[in-house]
């Protein structure tokens, strides 16, 4: 049994093994705190980044957006077939729709773009990077991107809309509108996952004199204004 002086030494022991736990306790926190600021102070700075980026480059902004998945198959998602799928031409805002039994009545531009939707919703990756021209890969070298072509699953493209700006014999620049329903990322990585933003896009079109079509370029619809598209 222990004698009075013996408590009160046991007694001091554990208030100071307590008061090192709180101190312990405290420091944690405040490390932790610490850690959290610069995180957020980096996190902060990133975001800005990638702002301005966005506003110096539409087609440059980057989202969030799930693992891409090989297998889908969007006609087989009700939600997804309940949307607008039509392809619409844009005349001067006379608006009418494209389809396999009436392509003929319109401009070869148009059913070039026409063929180039259902390449993107397919996941025809290999067929869609066959569409642009040797002179868009050289140019895409030229200023060190990549020129290896894109991969993407199938593209629940929606409220898909073709609208020819500028045609000549020999060119045309055709703008392509449309939302993606469960954006991937992987075919337009500047769209968000959401389904409620749309960023057209020109494709520019070179035609030789047996009528084959290559896209030249192919840039932000907002360049058009800025007077980049050259």
């Amino acid at each position: 049994m222990l004698n009075h002086e013996e408590k009160i030494e046991l007694a001091k022991k554990k208030k100071k093994i307590l008061l090192r736990a709180v101190f312990i306790i405290i420091g944690v926190f405040l490390i932790i705190g610490i850690v959290l600021l610069i995180f957020s102070a980096v996190w902060h700075r990133v975001a800005q980044g990638n702002i301005s980026d966005a506003h110096a480059n539409p087609m440059q902004r980057r989202f969030i957006h799930p693992d891409p998945n090989w297998y889908r198959n969007i006609f087989e998602e009700a939600s997804y077939m309940e949307l607008d799928r039509s392809i619409k031409f844009n005349d001067s805002g006379a608006i009418t729709e494209m389809r396999e039994d009436n392509l003929e009545r319109y401009p070869m531009a148009a059913q070039f773009m026409y063929n180039v939707v259902h390449l993107i919703k397919n996941g025809e990756y290999e067929a869609y990077n066959d569409i642009f021209a040797d002179e868009y890969w050289d140019n895409l070298r030229r200023t060190g991107r990549d020129a290896y072509g894109e991969m993407f699953p199938m593209q629940a493209l929606y409220n898909i809309e073709i609208r020819i700006i500028d045609s000549a014999p020999e060119s045309a620049d055709v703008v392509l509108s449309h939302m993606i329903y469960r954006n991937d990322g992987m075919f337009r990585p500047d769209l968000s996952y959401n389904d409620g933003d749309m960023s057209p896009v020109i494709y520019s079109l070179i035609i030789d004199r047996d009528g084959e079509i290559r896209v030249l370029r192919k840039s932000p619809y907002a360049f058009l204004a800025s007077g980049e598209l050259n």
